[in-house]
């Protein structure tokens, strides 16, 4: 059986202090060290211009990334710099990991979920102090935090033995779980709250509803700092609560996140970060109009040296100069993504090697999802590579029907209007394809070394079928895109990372990956 771990707060004196709050807040690192070091400038600056109130660096969840590397970097990042985490998706991934990290360096007490479940059995000094809120207390002033973990944890994650004693409530009951700690930190005293929601604004699972509206009606809380989705948010909510000097209108909720939106593009790995000024009235309610909110780019900011004392000299070799920059894509999970360009190309290449003459591959596919970096420059390193793909899931080679390719590509179109972020527009090496208005697929052409079409899908029936390179995740026919499992599916038991090391140090040819494959029609 399966139940939540409690962390009792010990009872505290009332004490009101300081009207307001400042906030640096982030959400969706991925383990991603690039922009560390400039974050902790921006970060310091931001507390020595606010002597005013109390400062709290606060993350909306995902700081790490499943295998990476850069984790326990991460994790001392946290100790040093990081107030209060949300846990998300990416961090109980691999939840024996995240347990074995904050045990050793001693930070359990920043990590919060009110919605987590974690069975009793696993024994980790960890998995008992995850608290589902917390209180901190500085210069007199008492916040109360609460966690929440994505409600979609359950269908969006592989489950297997790192995670397989860690599950997420529903929304019901999500909800319910939140109240509850809203009561208890009012009843600890408390009257500023902020709940760290890594759930996304929207999901699959619960079509049309709003989440951080639903939190925000709860009552008692004041901010709401999300994340998951990977979507900008700067909005107010209402609270379910009348105001004590105007019982006419109800309580403001403020709702920040960080990601793409019409004026930023696609934001995660700490490239972007916000800052908020917060100024509470007598009864511990925000004054909208005397609060600030504003969106960083983290690469304006010097950096210090932080992360590079954990960076040895092996990691920091340069492996290729790339003749042509590999430019970030604005909105990469909406357009054609050259750094998943160079990805594909890379798998490609590595799983033809590996393969018979009669067995080589027709095509390789690269959900852009698992790419969370981009390469700064021309000379590629081996820390940048593992930055690019964290992700410690192996290249795999399966036959797919035409009809599964197409479904796949449709659905992965769909998945890129703006409330769909996930899995994004799937990337392609050997293949060029056209996007219709309505999503359908059309001009599905499979192409060889030099670009000349091997075959015309269009002209093809839907039994046929065609050689595909792709990753375990996929082919175990994740959460939307079902139909790309495949259990016959040959796994070369080499991670994307590992396989780009040796296309980049093996002297092969570096096809044109800036060329368009894929041909969008709005």
């Amino acid at each position: 059986m399966i139940t939540p771990i409690f962390n009792n707060l010990p009872n505290r004196n009332l004490n009101f202090g300081n009207s307001k709050m400042n906030v640096v807040y982030m959400n969706d690192m991925h383990g991603s060290l690039s922009f560390v070091d400039s974050f902790i400038t921006a970060r310091d600056e931001f507390y020595k211009e606010n002597t005013e109130g109390t400062n709290w660096t606060l993350s909306g969840g995902d700081m790490f990334m499943k295998g990476s590397d850069n984790n326990p970097v991460v994790a001392k990042f946290i100790e040093k710099y990081v107030d209060v985490v949300g846990i998300g998706n990416h961090d109980i991934a691999n939840a024996k990991n995240l347990c074995h990290l904050i045990d050793k360096i001693n930070i359990a007490h920043k990590f919060l979920s009110a919605n987590l479940e974690i069975d009793p059995e696993f024994e980790s000094p960890a998995a008992k102090e995850i608290a589902k809120s917390t209180i901190i207390e500085d210069d007199g002033e008492r916040v109360g935090f609460i966690g929440v973990s994505p409600l979609d944890f359950n269908k969006t994650v592989s489950r297997n033995s790192d995670n397989n004693f860690v599950s997420v409530k529903g929304l019901k009951d999500t909800v319910k779980s939140i109240k509850q700690e809203v009561r208890k930190l009012e009843n600890e005293g408390v009257d500023k709250i902020v709940l760290l929601a890594h759930t996304g604004e929207y999901s699959n699972d619960d079509k049309g509803v709003n989440y951080y509206k639903v939190f925000a009606k709860i009552g008692g809380i004041d901010l709401i700092v999300g994340g998951h989705d990977h979507l900008m948010v700067d909005k107010w909510e209402k609270s379910s609560r009348r105001r004590v000097d105007n019982p006419d209108e109800f309580e403001p909720v403020r709702v920040v996140s960080t990601g793409s939106s019409k004026k930023h593009y696609f934001a995660e790995n700490l490239n972007m970060f916000g800052t908020m000024n917060l100024t509470f009235d007598d009864d511990g309610v925000l004054i909208p109009e005397e609060c600030t909110n504003k969106i960083h780019y983290t690469h304006d900011y010097p950096k210090t040296n932080f992360v590079g004392q954990f960076i040895d000299a092996k990691a920091k070799e340069i492996l290729k100069v790339i003749d042509m920059p590999i430019v970030p894509t604005k909105n990469p999970l909406r357009n054609e993504n050259k750094v998943a360009n160079f990805v594909a190309d890379s798998d490609f290449w590595y799983v033809t090697k590996h393969s018979s003459p009669d067995e080589k591959p027709d095509f390789a596919f690269v959900n852009p999802g698992t790419i969370r970096d981009s390469f700064s420059h021309v000379e590629i390193s081996r820390n940048q590579i593992k930055q690019v793909l964290p992700f410690k899931e192996s290249i795999v080679k399966a036959e797919l029907t035409k009809k599964q390719i197409y479904e796949a590509l449709s659905i992965s179109a769909e998945s890129a209007t703006f409330k769909k972020a996930t899995p994004g527009l799937m990337q392609v090496s050997h293949m060029s394809y056209t996007v219709n208005p309505d999503f359908s697929i059309s001009d599905v052409k499979i192409l060889d070394d030099d670009g000349n079409v091997r075959f015309n899908l269009d002209d093809m029936e839907d039994d046929d079928t065609f050689t595909c390179v792709y990753d375990s995740f996929l082919a175990s026919g994740p959460n939307l895109l079902g139909c790309l499992k495949s259990d016959d599916a040959e796994d070369f038991n080499i991670t994307r990372a590992e396989a780009m090391e040796e296309y980049l140090t093996s002297g092969a040819p570096i096809p044109d990956f800036c060329s368009d494959r894929i041909r969008i029609i709005h």
